[in-house]
This record gives C-alpha cells, sequence and structure tokens, in this order.
C-alpha cells in the first residue's frame, strides 16, 4: 500500500500480500508455532514480497498503515485498498492452514502434538498454577505486545523515522522483535496477526 505504484497495481499487492500470508502461516503452523522458525518465516516473506506489497502479511500492519497514512491523499481509496489486503491477508492465511493440515496429516488425523496453541480457552488449566486466571490476561498482553510489533514497523518504515532504507536490515530486525515478542509472551499463544489467528483457528476445528 505504502510502496511505489502500490495504488497503481492493487491486484498485485493483494495477490502478494495472500501468498506472503498463507507461506508464513504454513511456516508457524509446520513448526508447532516455534518462535524462531516463525521470525525466519516473516524474514523469508518480507525479503520475497516486501518490495511489492509492503510486507505486511498482518491486519494489525495493514491497519496501522491505513491510520498512518489516512489523511496524506485520497482517504477514501486508501479505505477500500485496506480492505482488499485485509481480505487477501485472511483468505491466505486459510489457505496456509490447509497446506499444513494435509503436510502434518497421520493417518487422515492431524496429530495433537502438532496443533500450537493459540489463546488457552482455559488459562488455568492449561498453565497449571502459573497464575494466569483471566481471559482479559491474555487479551491485553496480546494488544500491548501487537501495539509494539506494529509501531516498531511503521518507524521503521517513516521516510524521517526510518534509521536505513535498506530492505534486508529492516526485513531483519522486524524479525528479531517478532521473535522476540513470542519468546516474551509465549504463555497467551503469542499471535499478534488476526489473519494467522484466523489460520490457527481453522488449523484447529
Amino acid at each position: 500500500m505504502e510502496t511505489k505504484l502500490g495504488h497503481k497495481r492493487k491486484f498485485i499487492v493483494t495477490l502478494y500480500e495472500a501468498v506472503g500470508t498463507a507461506l508464513f502461516t504454513y511456516c508457524i503452523l509446520v513448526s508447532t508455532a516455534d518462535a524462531i522458525a516463525a521470525a525466519c518465516g516473516l524474514f523469508a516473506m518480507i525479503v520475497i514480497f516486501g518490495d511489492v506489497s509492503g510486507g505486511h502479511f498482518n491486519p494489525a500492519v495493514t491497519l496501522g498503515v491505513l491510520v498512518w497514512q489516512f489523511f496524506q491523499s485520497d482517504p477514501i481509496s486508501k479505505l477500500l485498498f485496506s480492505f482488499l489486503i485485509i481480505l487477501g491477508q485472511c483468505l491466505g492465511a486459510l489457505g496456509g492452514a490447509l497446506l499444513a493440515s494435509y503436510a502434518l496429516r497421520v493417518d487422515g488425523t492431524v496429530p495433537k502434538e502438532y496443533i500450537p496453541i493459540l489463546a488457552p480457552q482455559n488459562t488455568v488449566e492449561t498453565q497449571g498454577a502459573s497464575g494466569f486466571t483471566e481471559d482479559f490476561q491474555a487479551f491485553w498482553s496480546q494488544a500491548l505486545c501487537t501495539f509494539i510489533f506494529v509501531s516498531v514497523i511503521l518507524i521503521l518504515k517513516g521516510h524521517r523515522t526510518g534509521p536505513t532504507r535498506d530492505g534486508i536490515h529492516v526485513a531483519l530486525t522486524v524479525a528479531l522483535v517478532l521473535w522476540g515478542l513470542i519468546t516474551l509472551d509465549y504463555h497467551t499463544g503469542a499471535c499478534f496477526n488476526p489473519a494467522v489467528a484466523l489460520g490457527q483457528t481453522f488449523f484447529q476445528v
């Protein structure tokens, strides 16, 4: 959306976001939500698709970019374009979940140990005596970490705030931040991505 000529090739941007989100979701699911695998998967997707689509692969990031650029010019067009991108991301995540389900299937079903925890329905039962007793705790932790993740990306993308225009360095920084946040927030499932959450939920059904 924020890339050069992005608004002139909306279909390509949406397609790239869908494919990138599908592959990113696939990496997360087949690795059973391993933090390093998720970070490496995101790094690869940004390197492959980022120059064309902006490398969001996350509705929260797309929403952040929309708010950041909304009043610069043609806000209605930006709003509609963002909706298309988010739709592509969600469809891509569902496709990634289907691919992961096929890859992990054993005798017609996916073994329970291959299904990662998204957000525990009963945190007391899942975590034992660790003290997490409120669903709001998981929500708050996810919301705060998502805010940090999106903020870092927006700062890196900013012409005045970005420390470098080198795409590899930006992609590496984003991947390292994701790895750090997943490690920090592992107890609630550590998603920070509504599209991937949709894919994981579909995968668990």
